[in-house]
């Protein structure tokens, strides 16, 4: 089996598309609006890799990526 070395932007692009899935589905009474890479709002100068976000604009989820070495 041969080794894929994979960048911490690709897989970060692979798991967003994956969550994109889920924009307009409703889950216990919220709806996922959106999944935004690099999402800073309300980070105090920080940023998420990740952010999905639910019908009021706030995130229900925040997703750091990590690339093992």
């Amino acid at each position: 089996m041969s080794r894929v070395i994979r960048r911490e932007i690709d897989v970060e692009e692979r798991i967003a598309e994956i969550l994109k899935r889920f924009v307009g589905k409703r889950f216990n009474g919220v709806t996922v609006t959106e999944v935004a890479r690099q999402y800073d709002r309300e980070l105090e100068g920080r940023k998420a890799d990740i952010a999905v976000l639910k019908d009021d604009s706030k995130p229900l989820l925040l997703i750091e990526t990590k690339k093992k070495y």
